[in-house]
C-alpha cells in the first residue's frame, strides 16, 4: 500500500499547487479523470487570476490593500474579502485602477525593492547567495506568467456526452459551438442567459452538453474569462543595482541586482523580479508563478559558495556538538518573500527560487542495526525469556553480539572522522562524541556482567522479557477487537505463550531497546546506601535520557525496566516488596491516558506471571503474594477523588450510580457526561466495559465498574473467561490509590503539589511501612518541564527526592524525549544529578547505529510544503487550503484503504482563539468553498459532505478525548461504513495537547496554521502524521508575521536540520518567584512525612520549631540548591544565607500560628477547606492559591498547571 500512498500524496500536492498557485485550476475534470484543453500553461480561467491563485502573486506597486497591517482590521475583514462565487463578477472598486503610482521607478534603491517583498500585497521576489569571484554580472533565467481577457477562440471544454459532432451541427447549437473529437469550442460570443433561454425554449435533456455550454460561456465573459500567458528568458544583469525593464516584454516586469563585498573573496549577489506597474490590480496587470533560476551551466566563471553557519564558532559546547553534527547540511541560498532552493552536485550547481516549497524529512530507521549484522532472532523476546530452551550463556552471547556490533560502528566512526578532515575544533568534538559511544558500550557490557553475578537480575531480566512478549501480543488483540463486537458473546481466546514465536522473528526488541535496557541494568540493581551528593558517579545517579525521534519505541524502552524493577524488587527483597515501586510521570492529561493504557497491558502481564508463580508454588512463595497494579493519579476533575462523596467533586459510586441510571439518557450520552474512570477498553483483551447501545436495548447493559461492598470501587472485564474478568489490577479512585499504593504509580506532574495538602500521598513513598520506597522515576516528554512549570516542579523535585531517599537509597530516573536542548542544564536543575543522553551522538545527525535516517526512495518520509500567502487573509488561506485537500482526497482514484490514510484532515493550532475560527470556516466557508470547487471540476454529485470538525484541546472533558482518540484509531473510511452512517473524522482541530502521545498511524494529512512558537512543539506536532504511511503536512504562514516570513524564506535549510533549532528550555526552581511561590510548600510536604504526630490534616497544631530533623530539611535543601548553582553557573553562587533565612522565617511563623490558635479551636494543613471557608473555630495553615487574601495562612498551589500569572498594563500618554 506504501507506494499507493506515495501516488497519492504526490496527487495531493499537485492539486494543491495548481489551486494555490497555478497554473492547472482552470483544467477541466470528469468523473475524476483528468482532460487539458489545450494545457495548463494556456489556461483558460473563470475568475479573476488574483482571486485565484494565493501564492506568488506580484502586485503593482501602487497597489495598496483595503486592510492595512494592523492585525484587528485583518481579522475584522475576513469575513468580508473571502474569495466569491467562481465566475462572479468583481467589484467594480475591485477592477478600477488607482493612480497612487510610485514615481522614479528607475531610482528606487534595491532596499526599497527588497522591502516591496514583505507587503500584504507583495511586488517583489528575489534570492540571495555568496559567489567566490568579483564578477560584474550574472545570467538569470526568469519566467512568470500574466493573463489576459479572453476571446471567444480561447474557449475550450471536454465533452463526455453521446451527441456526435454531427447532431450538435444539426441542432440549434451548431451556430454557436462546434465538436472535435471530445473538444467542445465555440463559434462566436456568447452569454450564459442564451444558452439557457435556448435550452428551456427547445428542451434539450443532454445535462452534461448544457454544463459544458455553460462553462464555455462562463469562459467567455468579458469581465471575468482570463487565458494565461506564459513568458520565460534568459537575462545577463549587471550587478550595480541598475533596473532591466521589459523584461520578457512585458512592460510592467522589471529584473535587478546587486552584489556585495563580504571580505576574504566573497561576495553576495541578490536579485529581485518586481512588478513596476502602478494602479488597482485588474487581472492583466499582475504577474504570476513568477521564478529565478541561476547555473554553472549559464555562469561558468564563478562558483556558488555555502553561507557558513559555523563561521564563528560558539564556546558553548552543545553549539559545537550540533556544528559537528549537522556540518554536512549547508545553506546556499536565502529566499525574499519567497522560498529558495538549490541543487550542488561535483562541481554542477544551480539555485532557484520555490515558491510553495516542500522538503521531505527522512523517517529514522530505528532497524538499521540489522542492517549491521545484528541477528533478529537474537534480539527476540521470546529468545530471552523464561518460555524459551535456550541456556543462559546462549543469551548472554546473544546480547553480546548486538554490544560488538556497535564497537565495530564505533571504530569505523574513528576512521570516517580521520576522513571527514575536520577542523581543529570539530575534530575535538568529534573525539568527545566517540568517547561518549564508547562509555554507552562500557554500560552496555556492565549490563550483561550484571546478570551474570546476579541471578535474580538474570531471573527478572527473563520475566520481563516474557511481560513484554505477552505486553505486545496483547496490544496487537485490542487493537484488533472490532468496533461493533459485543464482548458478552465472545468469550475469551487464552493464548499459548510458550507456542508463541518459536522461530525468533516477530516480537523483537529494537535495537536501541535492547541496548538502553542493558546499560540500566546496573543502575536498576545498585541498591547500595545512600552515598553524599558530591560523590554521584553510580550509574543509579545519572539520569539517562533516551533521545529519539517520535514513534521510535522509546515506551515500550522504559516500559521494560519498569518491569524488569518490579520483578527484581519481588525476587531480591521479599520482606519489601509491596508498594509503589515505580513512578511515572506525564505533563499533559491526554497522554497520560493513552500511554497509561500501554502501560496497563504491561501490568495485567505481569500479574498473570506473578498469579502463576503463586498457585504453582508448593509453600505458597509470598514474593508473589501481592497483586501487582497501576494506578492512575490525574486529578478530581478527570478521576474520582474518593469512593463515594456527595459534595463536589462526587465519588466514584456517585458517578457510576448516574453511569447505570438508564433514566439519565442513552449510553453514549452518559458515557460522555459521568464516566470519571477512564478505562474504557479491558487492556488485555480489548472488551469494551461499556456497554452498547444495543445491548442496552436487550437489557443486557453491563459495566467493567463496581463497588465492593458498596465502599470500595474497582473495574473488571466484561468478556467471559477474560483472566481479568473478576478485577482488573487497575485503579483510578485516589482513596483507593492511597489505600493500596499500586506497583506502578501513574501520575500528571502537577498532581504531586498535593504532598503538601494531603499527608495521604506520603503512602506512595512507603515512609510508614516497612516496604521500600520507589526504585525507578521514569519522567516522559521531558522538554514539557520547561519554563513556569518545569521551575515549579524542580522545587517540589527537592521534596520528591528526600521522600524517596528516605530509606537510604536514591530512585535511579529515567526520562525521554524526542526534541530537547540543554539537557543537562534542566536536569541538573530539576533532579540535580548528571545527564546521559542515548543513544549517544556520532559524527553525524544521521547516524547514530541505533537509528540512521533512511533513504526516502526506500522509506518515504514526511513531506512538509511551506504555503505563504499574497494579499489574503489567513482566513481566506485556511478555508483554500482546506477545502482543496478535503474535496481531492475524496475524488482520489485508489482504493479505500488509501483514501483512508489521507480522510482526516488535522488541523495544529497555536491557540484556542485560532482554532475556534477554522472551527466556524468548516461549518461555513469551507463546505462552501467545495462545492463551488467540486462544480469547476467535476459535477456536483462528487461534493464530499463533511460533518462538524471534532477537537482534540484541553476544553474537552478527558473521557469524551479518550472515546475520540479510540474514534481516531478505529473508525475508518470504507464506502460500507459510509452507507450505515458509521462515519470516520472528517476534520479534527487541535491545540498543543496532540504534539505528545497521540499515536494513530492513519493520520498522515495535516495542516498547520501559523508557525508555532517552538521548533520542539513544532516537531513534535507534527510528528503526528506520516508515522507509518507517507504524510503531508501544510504549513500556512500568517503573512502578516515577519517570522513566518523568515520560516518561508528559509524553509529548506530549516526543515532538513530542524532538530538543530530546538530551543533551549529554561527551568529556575530556585530563582526568587519560585521559592515565593512554592517553598513553604516544599517544606510542609516533607515535614509532615517526618514524624507521624505532622501527618494528618488537623496535625498542623503540633508543628513546633524544637524537632531535631528540621536542621536536617534544611541542609538537605541548602546542599542541593549549592550543589545545582555549582554545576550550572559556578560564577553565581547561591546566596544561601538568603535561602536558609527563609526557611528559618517560615518555621518560626508556622510555630507562632500554632501558638496563637485557642486550646479550643482546630488547625488544619488546609485539605478539608479547599472549597469552602474554615469556621469561626477553625484555621488553617495552607489557603489554595489566589482565593481569600485576607486570611493569615499561605497562598498554596493545588495544581502546576497554571503557574504563571497575568498581569494587566495600560499605556500611559504624557502630554505636555
Amino acid at each position: 500500500m506504501r507506494e499507493k500512498c506515495i501516488e497519492a500524496r504526490a496527487m495531493l500536492f499537485e492539486k494543491l499547487y495548481e489551486e494555490i498557485v497555478g497554473p492547472g485550476s482552470g483544467e477541466t475534470i470528469e468523473n475524476g479523470s483528468s482532460c487539458s484543453l489545450p494545457d495548463k500553461e494556456t489556461e483558460v480561467i473563470t475568475d479573476m487570476p488574483e482571486r485565484r491563485y494565493y501564492v506568488g502573486v506580484l502586485f503593482p506597486m501602487g497597489d495598496q490593500m483595503r486592510v492595512d497591517n494592523d492585525a484587528t482590521r485583518l481579522d475584522a475583514d475576513e469575513a468580508q474579502d473571502d474569495e466569491p462565487e467562481e465566475g462572479q463578477v468583481p467589484d467594480e472598486d475591485d477592477r478600477r485602477g488607482s493612480l497612487a503610482s510610485m514615481p522614479g521607478q528607475t531610482d528606487d534603491t534595491m532596499d526599497e525593492v527588497m522591502a516591496l517583498s514583505t507587503q500584504d500585497r507583495p511586488s517583489s521576489i528575489g534570492m540571495t547567495f555568496i559567489v567566490d569571484q568579483n564578477v560584474d554580472s550574472v545570467c538569470v533565467d526568469v519566467s512568470f506568467a500574466t493573463y489576459r481577457h479572453t476571446t471567444f477562440e480561447d474557449c475550450l471544454v471536454p465533452y463526455t456526452g453521446n451527441l456526435s459532432a454531427e447532431d450538435i451541427e444539426n441542432s440549434v447549437f451548431g451556430s454557436i459551438v462546434r465538436l472535435d473529437g471530445n473538444r467542445l469550442s465555440l463559434k462566436r460570443s456568447v452569454n450564459k442567459h442564451e444558452i439557457i433561454n435556448i435550452w428551456n425554449l427547445h428542451q434539450f435533456n443532454d445535462s452534461i452538453l448544457f454544463d459544458s455550454l455553460c462553462k464555455l460561456a462562463a469562459q467567455c465573459h468579458k469581465e471575468y474569462g482570463f487565458k494565461r500567458i506564459s513568458h520565460s528568458d534568459s537575462i545577463t544583469l549587471p550587478l550595480d543595482g541598475t533596473p532591466v525593464k521589459n523584461i520578457c516584454g512585458v512592460e510592467f516586469a522589471y529584473l535587478r541586482a546587486v552584489k556585495n563585498d563580504l571580505g576574504l573573496a566573497l561576495r553576495t549577489v541578490t536579485i529581485m523580479l518586481y512588478n513596476g506597474g502602478s494602479g488597482r490590480y485588474d487581472g492583466t496587470n499582475t504577474i504570476f508563478q513568477p521564478k529565478l533560476e541561476v547555473s554553472s551551466l549559464k555562469n561558468p566563471t564563478f562558483r556558488i559558495m555555502p553561507y557558513d553557519d559555523n563561521m564563528r564558532f560558539s564556546a558553548d559546547e552543545e553549539e559545537r556538538s550540533l556544528a559537528l553534527l549537522y556540518h554536512r547540511r549547508t545553506r546556499y541560498a536565502s529566499g525574499h518573500g519567497i522560498s529558495a532552493y538549490w541543487n550542488i552536485d561535483r562541481g554542477e550547481w544551480h539555485v532557484y527560487t520555490d515558491l510553495m516549497p516542500r522538503t521531505e524529512v527522512p523517517q529514522m530507521d530505528p532497524d538499521y542495526a540489522f542492517k549491521r549484522g545484528v541477528e533478529k532472532r537474537y534480539l527476540s523476546l521470546k529468545y530471552f525469556s523464561d518460555l524459551s530452551m535456550n541456556s543462559a550463556e546462549d543469551k548472554y552471547v546473544a546480547l553480546e553480539s548486538l554490544i560488538l556490533a556497535y564497537e565495530v560502528w564505533i571504530e569505523d566512526l574513528k576512521e570516517g572522522a580521520k576522513r571527514e578532515l575536520l577542523s581543529e575544533e570539530l575534530d575535538a568534538i568529534a573525539a568527545k562524541h566517540i568517547l561518549l559511544c564508547e562509555k554507552a558500550a562500557a554500560r552496555m557490557r556492565d549490563g550483561i556482567t550484571c546478570l551474570r553475578n546476579d541471578d535474580d537480575a538474570m531471573r527478572a531480566f527473563e520475566l520481563t522479557n516474557r511481560a513484554m512478549l505477552m505486553q505486545m501480543k496483547h496490544r496487537k488483540i485490542v487493537q484488533d477487537v472490532p468496533d461493533d463486537e459485543e464482548p458478552t458473546d465472545s468469550p475469551y481466546k487464552s493464548v499459548d505463550y510458550a507456542r508463541l514465536d518459536n522461530e525468533y522473528k516477530d516480537f523483537i526488541w529494537r535495537p536501541f531497546q535492547a541496548a538502553f535496557f542493558l546499560m540500566n541494568i546496573r543502575g536498576l540493581t545498585d541498591t547500595e546506601p545512600l552515598m553524599q551528593v558530591e560523590q554521584m558517579e553510580r550509574d543509579r545517579d545519572i539520569v539517562d535520557i533516551i533521545w529519539f525521534p517520535t514513534g521510535g519505541g522509546k515506551t515500550e524502552a522504559y516500559l521494560a525496566l519498569t518491569a524488569f524493577t518490579i520483578f527484581y524488587r519481588r525476587l531480591k527483597y521479599p520482606d519489601s516488596s509491596e508498594g509503589t515501586a515505580v513512578l511515572m510521570r506525564y505533563t499533559l492529561r491526554l497522554l497520560t491516558s493513552q500511554q497509561f493504557a500501554r502501560a496497563s497491558t504491561l501490568i495485567c502481564a505481569c500479574d498473570l506471571i506473578r498469579k502463576e508463580f503463586w498457585n504453582n508454588s508448593r509453600r505458597r512463595d509470598k514474593r508473589w503474594k501481592e497483586p501487582i497494579s497501576i494506578g492512575l493519579w490525574i486529578g478530581g476533575d478527570h478521576t474520582p477523588n474518593k469512593n463515594t462523596s456527595h459534595d463536589y467533586p462526587l465519588g466514584a459510586k456517585e458517578h457510576l450510580r448516574d453511569l447505570q441510571n438508564k433514566s439519565k439518557g442513552s449510553i453514549e450520552y452518559r458515557n460522555d457526561y459521568f464516566n470519571k474512570f477512564q478505562v474504557l477498553t479491558c487492556p488485555w483483551c480489548g472488551a469494551s466495559l461499556v456497554p452498547s447501545e444495543k445491548a442496552s436495548d436487550h437489557g443486557k447493559e453491563k459495566w467493567g465498574y463496581e463497588m465492593y461492598d458498596k465502599r470500595h470501587f474497582y473495574l473488571h472485564c466484561i468478556r467471559p473467561q477474560c483472566p481479568f474478568e473478576n478485577n482488573l489490577p487497575v485503579q483510578v479512585v485516589d482513596q483507593e490509590l492511597y489505600r493500596n499504593p499500586p506497583t506502578l504509580l501513574f501520575a500528571t506532574v502537577d498532581k504531586f503539589a498535593m504532598l503538601a495538602w494531603n499527608g495521604e500521598v506520603g503512602k506512595f513513598f512507603s515512609i510508614y511501612s516497612n516496604n521500600r520506597a520507589p526504585e525507578l522515576i521514569i519522567q516522559d516528554e521531558l522538554h514539557l518541564i520547561s519554563g513556569p512549570l518545569g521551575s515549579i516542579v524542580g522545587l517540589y523535585e527537592a521534596a520528591i527526592d528526600s521522600l524517596c531517599s528516605s530509606k537510604g537509597i536514591r530512585p535511579k530516573i529515567v526520562a525521554s524525549t524526542a526534541t530537547i536542548r540543554r539537557a543537562g542544564d534542566q536536569c541538573r536543575q530539576l533532579y540535580n544529578r548528571p545527564v546521559l543522553q542515548f543513544p549517544p551522538s556520532g559524527i553525524d545527525a544521521a547516524d547514530s547505529f541505533f537509528a540512521k535516517e533512511a533513504d526516502v526512495a526506500e522509506q518515504p518520509g514526511r513531506m512538509y510544503v511551506g504555503i505563504f500567502p499574497s494579499g489574503k487573509t489567513k482566513a481566506m488561506l485556511q478555508t483554500k487550503v482546506m477545502s482543496t485537500l478535503l474535496q481531492y482526497v475524496s475524488m482520489l482514484d485508489a482504493d479505500d484503504m488509501v483514501k483512508d490514510q489521507y480522510w482526516t484532515l488535522t488541523g495544529y493550532f497555536n491557540s484556542l482563539r485560532d482554532l475556534g475560527k477554522c472551527s466556524g470556516l468548516v461549518d461555513d466557508d469551507i463546505k462552501d468553498f467545495m462545492k463551488r470547487l467540486c462544480r469547476r471540476i467535476a459535477t456536483d454529485r462528487l461534493i464530499r459532505k463533511i460533518s462538524m470538525a471534532e477537537e482534540l484541546t484541553s476544553r474537552v472533558p478527558t473521557t469524551a478525548l479518550v472515546k475520540r482518540l479510540k474514534k481516531l484509531e478505529k473508525t475508518t473510511y470504507l464506502k460500507e461504513k459510509q452507507a450505515s452512517n458509521n462515519f470516520a473524522i472528517n476534520v479534527l482541530l487541535a491545540t498543543n495537547m496532540i504534539s505528545v502521545g497521540v499515536d494513530v498511524d492513519r493520520l498522515n494529512l495535516m495542516t498547520v496554521v501559523g508557525q508555532p512558537k517552538l521548533t520542539s512543539e513544532y516537531i513534535q506536532a507534527t510528528s503526528r502524521v506520516g508515522r507509518k504511511n507517507p504524510g503531508l503536512v501544510c504549513v500556512l504562514y500568517d503573512g502578516t508575521k515577519s517570522r513566518d516570513r523568515s520560516h518561508y524564506e528559509q524553509f529548506h535549510a530549516y526543515h532538513e536540520s530542524f532538530y538543530r533549532y530546538v530551543e533551549p528550555t529554561s527551568v529556575t526552581p530556585f530563582s526568587k518567584p519560585s521559592l515565593d511561590r512554592a517553598l513553604h510548600a516544599v517544606l510542609v510536604g516533607i515535614i509532615r512525612n517526618c514524624d507521624r504526630r505532622l501527618l494528618g490534616d488537623g496535625d498542623a497544631k503540633n508543628f513546633t520549631g524544637d524537632y531535631p530533623f528540621l536542621e536536617t530539611v534544611k541542609q538537605e535543601l541548602l546542599r542541593r540548591i549549592e550543589s545545582v548553582y555549582a554545576h550550572i553557573s559556578p560564577e553565581e553562587r547561591a546566596d544561601i544565607s538568603v535561602v536558609s533565612a527563609r526557611v528559618e522565617s517560615f518555621f518560626e511563623e508556622w510555630t507562632q500560628l500554632a501558638k496563637d490558635i485557642p486550646v479550643t479551636d482546630k488547625f488544619y494543613y488546609g485539605l478539608s477547606f479547599m472549597r469552602k471557608l474554615p469556621g469561626s473555630d477553625e484555621h488553617r495553615l495552607l489557603r489554595p492559591f489566589g482565593m481569600w487574601e485576607e486570611e493569615q495562612s499561605y497562598a498554596t498551589l493545588t495544581s502546576m498547571r497554571n503557574v504563571d500569572q497575568s498581569l494587566s498594563a495600560r499605556m500611559l500618554i504624557w502630554e505636555e
